[in-house]
């Protein structure tokens, strides 16, 4: 019976028996046992013990097996201890086991009961996992029971008590943080957190030998065994630098909301009273103050009229001279001025400082953007009592700037006022100078392309009067020259500058008038407006016509004499200046160019003039010296054009028409842009004809091998753009030598 109920104990165990005898075999294997270890009962029994455990402790066991049968002895007896299993499977696991030892007659029966403690080590595991979470973390963290008694807390927590854990456990709030903070700070918010609600609240902190903290704090309920609120655990971060930044940012915000506000206000006004006092206001709010004064700059003084004290403005004179006081001292300087000690300070006036009562002040100038000093405003003794900074200085320093456009805007308008009435004394003075001017006047308006104001000269040139002539549109006051004259104004319009320009008008009876017109861009009565002065030059172009056909007599009289030395290439200038001309044409070059042109090839030889005729038409080849002597004839040329004026380069192309882009030609081995380009388009004609042309010492060559001789040199000796130019005439049969009226550029 007895054996029956042990058995009965040994199979519904639920941890796992196992037996062994002297063999070190297995004799008993519970149910238990099969579960925990994989093997049926019939596969263990009869297996060695060690089968059990895990697979390279083995051999150390078959060992301590042996020294017990030896000496009876073994420290595994009668305790509980740890050890590592091995499933079947091969999975091995942590097991607590006991093993005891009975002898019967010679043999011993060894008993091992065996529980599996995995879920235990891996909640022990989690345990410290959970422990190094919160000793490591940098919020203080606490669990206090109903009785608001710590029960444990973190290493954070005791930092930030500057307490150690025995001073901390077991004691109360009352004890770390005192009676105020207990009852104003944890009891409310506690009772909360112990009737189940989760409290998030903020609140300054003071800890012994710390500076006030701005702490966000937790409070959790904390559920027992049974689920039974048994304490609360708190959790603390220390967000006094994000706090002190959220309050710095909407210091910045409150501060640039009264610094756009202000500006709105001072620029709204014109009258420097109000914005003396608006500044001074605005000033007093953004540093806390509740005294100052603006001053205006008179001369070499600077003067304060009213002294803002308390909400209460007190008229007041004071008047500091340059170098007198602080604002003397600013006014001087130019630089903002601060101090913390006015009683001691050499630039404070002491009876002024008693006067006002202050012991702290800083003054910035107001400086417009032209540099001119307008003023100054001065702020005394922040009411929270702390000293002025240099970020102080910096926040004034804004608000003078908005100081600074609004006092400029007074002036510029008291400027405007006394403008207005000046120009309206003169009004009649200008009109009458309008009226007797030689040149017309005319303004019009550029939206509206009509005249709003002409003078009577005006009236005289055009023909109308001047009651036709105001308001009326330019189309139809002028309509054979209304396109000449719209794009004239609109090439003012664009630039914006001073333009002066030759247009002719026609008259109300049809005289077509030569004129010059100077106009600019200018505001009249709100409107863009065009000013326009308009001189007749009918009796200027008729010289200038004249002159023309002097100088004209003049070249072709040069030419003639220079061909009169050299009959063989007579007719050699007037070609080279019909084809330079036809180039320029097609390069694009406008009219000045083109005259330049057209004169510069007719006397480009002109320093031929001092060489002897036989070396000019010498049949046979030149000597060394023949030739350098032909080669000064471009210098030469030069030398004698050089002091004659005239409006275009006609000297330089004397001298450079034998110069080549790359530095190989005379007289000076000029390159590339060295060479002006009417001189690189008459070097061009000059080969293109000259090779081409029958000369005393060989025939003509013909077209076709001198313009193979220039499209060899492109770019190289000649310019590219003018030898594509002159190979396009030919090619397009634009040009042949012929003779042409060269009167006509």
């Amino acid at each position: 019976m007895q054996a029956h109920l042990l058995n009965a104990l040994v199979n519904s165990s639920i941890d796992a028996i196992a037996c062994g005898n002297s063999t070190g075999c297995i004799t008993l294997f519970n149910p238990a046992a099969e579960r925990l270890f994989g093997y049926s009962k019939k596969e263990a029994l009869g297996q060695p013990f060690t089968l059990l455990v895990r697979e390279q402790d083995r051999v150390a066991q078959r060992v301590l097996f042996k020294r017990f049968l030896r000496t009876g002895k073994s420290q595994s007896l009668g305790v509980h201890r740890e050890a590592i299993a091995q499933h079947k499977n091969g999975r091995i696991f942590p097991v607590i086991m006991s093993l005891s030892v009975d002898k019967i007659e010679d043999e011993y029966l060894f008993t091992t009961i065996m529980h599996d403690i995995t879920d235990r080590r891996n909640a022990e595991g989690k345990l410290r996992l959970y422990h190094n979470i919160v000793a490591s973390t940098s919020d203080p963290m606490a669990l206090l029971n109903r009785e608001f008694v710590y029960q444990a807390v973190n290493p954070a927590f005791l930092k930030t008590v500057n307490k150690t854990v025995d001073e901390v456990e077991g004691s109360t709030p009352v004890q770390i943080l005192g009676q105020e903070t207990f009852e104003k700070t944890v009891r409310p918010h506690a009772e909360r957190c112990l009737a189940g609600e989760v409290v998030d609240f903020k609140h300054w902190l003071t800890f012994p030998g710390a500076d006030p903290k701005f702490m966000r704090i937790h409070y959790y309920p904390y559920h027992n065994s049974e689920g039974v609120i048994d304490g609360f655990v708190m959790n603390a971060r220390d967000i006094t630098e994000h706090h002190n930044a959220e309050e710095s940012l909407s210091l910045k915000q409150a501060q640039l909301h009264t610094l756009l506000e202000t500006s709105r206000q001072i620029n709204h006004t014109l009258d420097q009273t109000s914005i003396r006092k608006t500044l001074v206001t605005a000033a007093c709010k953004l540093l806390s103050c509740d005294s100052g004064a603006a001053g205006i700059v008179d001369g070499d003084c600077m003067l304060f009229h009213e002294y803002l004290n308390m909400s209460q403005w007190i008229p007041l004179d004071y008047r500091f001279t340059c170098g007198f006081g602080v604002p003397g001292h600013v006014l001087q300087t130019r630089e903002p001025y601060l101090t913390n000690n006015a009683e001691h300070d050499p630039h404070v006036v002491p009876e002024i400082r008693q006067a006002l009562d202050f012991h702290r002040l800083v003054d910035v100038p107001i400086i417009a953007r032209s540099g001119e000093i307008l003023g100054c405003f001065e702020i005394h003794d922040r009411s929270d009592g702390l000293p002025f900074t240099n970020t102080d200085v910096d926040l004034l320093q804004g608000l003078a700037a908005s100081a600074a456009v609004a006092l400029e805007n007074t002036r510029l308008v008291e400027g405007q006022k006394y403008l207005i009435k000046t120009l309206q004394e003169k009004e009649s003075q200008l009109r009458g100078l309008l009226e007797s001017a030689n040149d017309a006047i005319l303004l019009v308006d550029l939206a509206q392309r009509q005249f709003v104001e002409v003078n009577g000269r005006a009236c005289k040139l055009l023909g109308f009067s001047h009651q036709e002539l105001l308001n009326s549109p330019i189309a139809d006051i002028l309509p054979s020259n209304n396109d000449l004259f719209a794009q004239f104004i609109d090439h003012v319009k664009a630039s914006g500058a001073n333009k002066t320009d030759q247009l002719s008008f026609t008259s109300r009876e049809g005289d077509i008038i030569p004129t010059e017109v100077s106009a600019s861009i200018l505001q009249y009565e709100g409107k863009a407006c065009m000013l326009a002065m308009v001189r007749d030059i009918s009796e200027r172009k008729t010289h200038e016509r004249q002159l023309q056909q002097s100088l004209e007599g003049t070249i072709q009289a040069i030419t003639l004499a220079i061909e009169a030395r050299d009959p063989y290439t007579a007719g050699h200038e007037r070609r080279v200046a019909e084809l330079a001309l036809a180039v320029g044409h097609e390069l694009g070059m406008d009219q000045q160019q083109l005259h330049g042109i057209r004169f510069g090839a007719l006397i480009h030889d002109i320093g031929k003039i001092q060489l002897p005729a036989e070396i000019l038409s010498k049949p046979t080849r030149l000597t060394a010296l023949e030739y350098g002597l032909i080669q000064g004839h471009a210098q030469v040329g030069y030398d004698i054009l050089k002091d004659v004026v005239f409006p275009w380069p006609v000297a330089d192309i004397a001298r450079q028409h034998h110069e080549r882009m790359d530095g190989s030609g005379y007289p000076q081995g000029l390159q590339n842009g060295e060479i002006c380009m009417e001189a690189r388009v008459v070097a061009v004609a000059d080969v293109v004809e000259a090779m081409s042309s029958h000369r005393p010492y060989r025939p003509a060559m013909g077209i076709d091998k001198a313009l193979g001789e220039i499209r060899r040199g492109r770019g190289r000796l000649f310019d590219s753009t003018v030898v594509d130019a002159c190979l396009t005439l030919f090619a397009e049969q634009l040009f042949s030598f012929v003779q042409t009226d060269l009167s006509t550029a």
